[in-house]
């Protein structure tokens, strides 16, 4: 069987134009849908903001980092030109015509990157994470490592998020790229918030099982260690919920 692309061949041409001069875009599929929806911004940077409540007019795609609080910048991206699903020849030779006239913009990333992580090195921070737990510093950590690969060619980024929309297709899966960060693909299936009719949804997610079938969830065993790494994140999101005085919230159990 012959896969369908989720990025058009016309469009890879797009983003790789877009790189090459510095144009911020981003193109994201959202769960359980078929069409990946894109943006670009080139008639001008993309605006960064130090804290949230800066940004005003928060139509488009924002991107926050995982930096101390200090440092901690958010970005938007607010696009010139918005698309949804595969689009004409004659649509998409418009859109590549334009991103050809534009100058772009100068490279600001940190070109800093870190060394990949060693055993020994791991294995400190697994012995550092056991006495943080045991001397109640911290209740939970998830420990992960950096591992370098081989550079890969420019198409084999669209080929893995293709992959990604095929292969995760109940999560939120992202390409995205600005000077400020470089490139980024990634595949979630985490909600950050979801807000319909006034009402906003937050998601527990932690602790979960896979379920195959619907006729499964009676079979489900919800263990003390799944009830208990549950119960960490539902606390915490319940204290952010009383710290600004939303009072009114149902809490309820996930199965995934």
């Amino acid at each position: 069987m012959i896969r369908q692309e989720t990025i058009h061949i016309k469009t890879k041409e797009i983003f790789r134009e877009c790189m090459s001069k510095n144009i911020s875009f981003v193109s994201f599929r959202l769960p359980n849908e078929t069409d990946s929806i894109t943006y670009i911004q080139h008639a001008s940077p993309v605006n960064q903001y130090s804290d949230f409540e800066s940004i005003t007019n928060p139509d488009g795609f924002i991107v926050s980092g995982a930096e101390s609080d200090e440092d901690h910048l958010y970005y938007l991206i607010q696009p010139d030109i918005e698309f949804k699903g595969v689009q004409s020849e004659d649509y998409l030779d418009q859109i590549q015509s334009i991103i050809a006239k534009q100058r772009g913009f100068e490279r600001k990333v940190n070109n800093y990157f870190p060394d990949e992580t060693t055993q020994d090195e791991f294995i400190r921070n697994v012995e550092d994470a056991v006495r943080y737990i045991k001397s109640d510093q911290i209740k939970k950590v998830v420990l992960s490592k950096l591992i370098k690969v081989k550079k890969h060619k420019p198409n084999s980024y669209f080929e893995l998020y293709d992959q990604l929309s095929d292969t995760y297709p109940n999560a939120f899966v992202y390409l995205l790229f600005m000077p400020q960060t470089g490139l980024w693909i990634g595949a979630t299936p985490e909600p950050l918030l979801e807000i319909e009719n006034g009402n906003a949804n937050l998601i527990s997610l932690a602790g979960t099982q896979k379920v195959y079938a619907v006729a499964d969830l009676q079979k489900v065993k919800w263990r003390e260690k799944e009830l208990w790494e549950q119960k960490i994140v539902s606390n915490f999101i319940e204290d952010v919920i009383h710290a600004h005085d939303w009072t009114t919230f149902a809490a309820g159990a996930a199965v995934r």
